[in-house]
């Protein structure tokens, strides 16, 4: 079951409006032309529940203007409101920016059904991380949010974790790996890995303070380093990481299906599509909808995205079946959305 049931888009970034609510399933992938509006949707599920518990992963939204709030903000200054519909109910994020050096700063509040609205005051941006601009105490804002939604319903005490996989990063396999370790994950990463590459991996290791690959050759255990890994591979293993410590209720996944041979894209997409949680990736790769018509996730569509010249971003879905049907017809997805207008 999708945990965002629909996405309406008000003033971020540089969309001014979507086209009414943009619906999601459990399994989503975007298609469209650049500057089409695919990343920035991805960002403001990025957002969701609350945007202010995890600097690092936060801090290049923030920061992709130059300034913490502004770029947040169509054209820069003004109002963003997102509004996400759950099973739950419609939580409602807004923003708004007036300027760093004005006395009104920013400011930013959410709503959650018929719940008394929690505002968070902001002060005029000052540093560069995301957090530090947040006056009085983040830790208590964390603190009410959950205790909001778990009064809500106990069934969703930690109500969403939303797991955004950008480049891949070997300090975070360091870092994680005591606990990869002890759950054995660095074994079950390494045989995933084996079924869409040439080489036989047994296990993940660490070995003078580096990521390695442990393979037998001539019966003989050698170490491949991970940074010598193509980029698909390393997607592959710290996608795999992340997920597995993580847990998510939302994986999304931007620019899904570089640096990727159609075996490793397959691999990949059975592997989310078997999992528990909610996918949103956005892709160029034609390999990539091919592929997810033979692996045909369970509650799955294709969203194709077109910005009109008014900066609104429109929409259409494609269940399985139409694209199958697109695909026979010799059409390919990912430029019907223009051919059309939509």
């Amino acid at each position: 079951m999708p945990f965002v049931r629909g996405l309406e888009i008000n003033g971020f970034r540089g969309i001014k409006h979507s086209e009414g609510s943009i619906p999601l399933k459990k399994f989503n992938v975007i298609v469209g032309r650049n500057n089409s509006g695919k990343s920035s949707f991805l960002r403001a599920l990025l957002l969701f529940p609350d945007p202010i518990l995890q600097a690092s992963s936060y801090s290049d939204l923030f920061l992709t203007h130059g300034s913490v709030w502004e770029g947040m903000v169509y054209r820069y200054r003004g109002k963003c409101v997102l509004k996400y519909a759950t099973d739950l109910g419609e939580l409602t994020f807004t923003l708004e920016y007036f300027g760093a050096n004005t006395t009104a700063g920013a400011k930013a509040e959410f709503s959650f059904g018929g719940v008394e609205r929690q505002e968070i005051n902001l002060s005029p941006p000052q540093q560069t991380v995301f957090l530090k601009p947040l006056t009085y105490s983040t830790y208590e804002d964390r603190k009410y949010l959950k205790r909001l939604f778990k009064e809500m319903d106990p069934q969703q005490a930690a109500l969403s974790h939303t797991l955004y996989v950008a480049e891949p990063s070997e300090s975070l396999l360091l870092n994680s790996w005591p606990e990869l370790e002890l759950r054995n994950f660095h074994v079950e990463i390494a045989r995933e890995v084996s079924k869409c590459v040439s080489d036989s991996f047994t296990e993940l290791s660490i070995r003078m303070n580096e990521v390695v690959l442990r393979k037998m050759s001539d019966g003989v255990p050698f170490y491949v380093r991970f940074s010598d890994q193509g980029k698909g591979v390393q997607f592959l293993v710290y996608s795999m990481a992340l997920i597995k410590l993580n847990s998510p209720t939302l994986v999304l996944w931007d620019d899904f299906g570089s640096y990727m041979n159609p075996s490793l894209v397959k691999q990949i997409l059975e592997y989310l599509a078997k999992s528990s949680f909610q996918v949103v990736l956005t892709t160029h790769s034609i390999d990539v909808i091919l592929e997810l018509v033979e692996v045909e996730p369970e509650d799955s569509q294709l969203l194709q995205f077109e910005k009109d010249g008014r900066d609104v971003l429109h929409h259409r879905t494609l269940c399985l079946d139409e694209i199958k049907d697109l695909l026979d017809s010799n059409q390919d997805p990912r430029k019907l959305a223009t051919a059309v207008g939509i």
